[in-house]
């Protein structure tokens, strides 16, 4: 990773820890659904005589990494609209140093709620039968889905017209979906 990349990653972090949403989103939503999914709907659960843990930590790990994608899409967008690019580009910044700093601070959120998930998993009973190479290809196959997952959330963070398109509200209007507020129905 070149020097610019590395000062676009510290600018990320620097970014997600000021935004509470982004921590939030990325490695607490996760670790409250697993929570809730083990110990409220655990129970309702038949999982034919096995811990339902063992069922719902893969699920949780997948959701894990479509929780913080949205900020990274936001970011990116925010950077092409309000003119940041403009000024790394008059700064003699690589080009790719900008989105490479967004894909790897994904990636590392990304991990970290992971991280976070899998050692809530333990502390709840999670009893994995793969062995240690199996847990090395599965870390290698979801940070290799988390890398692509992630350049493709950049994209659609770089293809949004505005901000307001990439964080849920496609027509930039305030209410739900675009929906004008005072047309809402009723109850």
């Amino acid at each position: 990773m070149s020097s610019d990349s590395a000062i676009m990653l510290r600018r990320n972090f620097k970014h997600t820890l000021r935004n509470p949403v982004a921590v939030f989103n990325a490695i607490l939503m996760p670790v409250i659904m697993m929570l809730m999914f083990v110990y409220v709907f655990g129970d309702a659960f038949n999982v034919g005589g096995g811990d339902y843990i063992n069922y719902a930590t893969p699920g949780m790990i997948m959701m894990a990494l479509s929780y913080g994608l949205s900020a990274t899409a936001v970011a990116v967008s925010s950077d092409m609209t309000k003119g940041i690019i403009n000024r790394f580009k008059v700064m003699d910044v690589s080009r790719d140093a900008v989105l490479t700093g967004h894909v790897v601070s994904t990636v590392v959120r990304t991990m970290l709620a992971v991280a976070a998930i899998i050692g809530m998993a333990f502390l709840f009973g999670f009893s994995p039968t793969g062995s240690f190479p199996h847990w090395l290809a599965a870390v290698g196959l979801l940070l290799l889905v988390v890398v692509s997952v992630s350049r493709l959330t950049v994209a659609f963070g770089l293809a949004a017209k505005t901000v307001d398109i990439r964080a849920g509200n496609p027509l930039g209007r305030p209410g739900v979906r675009g929906q004008p507020v005072p047309h809402l129905p009723a109850g």
